[in-house]
């Protein structure tokens, strides 16, 4: 049993460069047919039972059916068998299929086992399966656009599906995670109290499941006007938000939260929900906001491809609000931060 689990993780791994080559080189188009399964746990585990049930259903039913086209002898025998054990690999496309994965799958017949039984072929495609998938998610982490912006098109898009994400005119997505206004109210009551400082707390699970906790404390003055209150309530609502970017990007690389640090949406979601609660309502942002499933989705298929790869402090927030009398109160606001804490638990 040990031997027949070496070999056929030896075969597997015969399966590794064409994996990398696919994966580095023009292999998006193919991966989308992957990739949304792989931005929850749940459609994690679906993919993996679903092609496990594909490569079983390949190997115990199809190619027995199909053992004819690769009887006999010849130069193309060996052709033929490595096009018949390879089938589950055609997903790939038949660019990807042709030129990576036959000749991968010529290499595992030929250096594996001589007697290669159905178990051995079920095997070794799965493991190669979560080779491949390893390989996604590292070239995710290490920061390789074409894999990441594809991982983080189909992150998004499931957020619209989840129901986390609109889109307002005059301003563009908005985050409803981002969205904090539970924060802006929490310090604007402790200005309007009276207090000199407060402390705010946050945390989250990373994209690899990871749980962060991060805190702030800040001190100020109370101003005495109430549009300067909202002024430095959200000074502080926003600075807060940009430090948990900074945490995001500087975790550690096998967390995954620097796919997530300061996304198109973030930061300038925080912004906007300061906007809207500020006293003088003409430096608000009006437009309508959409929420239909259908439209979002279309508007995300049309324009979420060039959004992915941005990444969006609080000055270029601010370029989506074109308030600059806001700007300018909000700079002008007195408070420093005390100290702040991370945990990784």
């Amino acid at each position: 049993m040990k031997l027949f689990l070496k070999q056929s993780l030896l075969a597997s791994l015969m399966m590794t460069p064409a994996i990398l080559v696919f994966c580095i080189f023009g292999s998006v188009g193919p991966m989308a047919k992957l990739t949304p399964y792989m931005v929850s746990v749940p459609g994690m585990a679906f993919l993996l039972v679903m092609n496990l049930f594909c490569i079983v259903l390949i190997h115990w039913r199809i190619v027995p059916r199909l053992s004819k086209f690769a009887e006999g002898s010849g130069k193309t025998i060996h052709l033929k068998k490595a096009l018949l054990n390879g089938l589950f690999w055609m997903w790939t496309g038949p660019v990807a299929f042709v030129f990576y994965f036959l000749p991968a799958n010529l290499l595992r017949n030929r250096f594996s086992p001589k007697t290669k039984t159905t178990q051995f072929y079920i095997i070794s495609d799965f493991i190669a399966l979560l080779i491949y998938i390893a390989t996604v998610i590292v070239l995710s982490l290490s920061n390789y656009l074409p894999v990441r912006d594809e991982l983080l098109f189909e992150y998004k898009k499931r957020h619209i599906a989840k129901g986390l994400m609109y889109y307002r005119d005059n301003w563009g997505w908005v985050d409803k995670i981002h969205y904090r206004q539970d924060h802006f109210k929490e310090v604007y009551e402790a200005i309007d109290a009276g207090q000199k400082s407060i402390q705010l707390s946050d945390g989250w699970n990373t994209p690899l499941r990871f749980p962060v906790r991060f805190s702030a404390s800040y001190a100020f003055e109370t101003p005495k006007d109430d549009l300067r209150k909202w002024a430095l309530a959200s000074a502080i609502t926003c600075n807060f938000m940009e430090k948990n970017e900074k945490v995001q990007a500087g975790s550690p690389w096998y967390h995954g939260n620097q796919l997530s640090a300061w996304q198109f949406d973030d930061v300038s979601s925080g912004l906007l929900a300061c906007l809207d609660l500020c006293p003088k309502t003409e430096w608000r942002i009006v437009g309508a906001d959409v929420t239909a499933a259908a439209d979002l989705q279309s508007l995300w298929a049309a324009s979420g491809a060039d959004l992915v790869g941005l990444k969006m402090d609080l000055k270029e927030s601010w370029k989506l609000a074109g308030v600059k009398e806001a700007k300018v109160l909000m700079d002008s606001a007195q408070w420093k931060i005390l100290d702040s804490r991370t945990t990784y638990k």
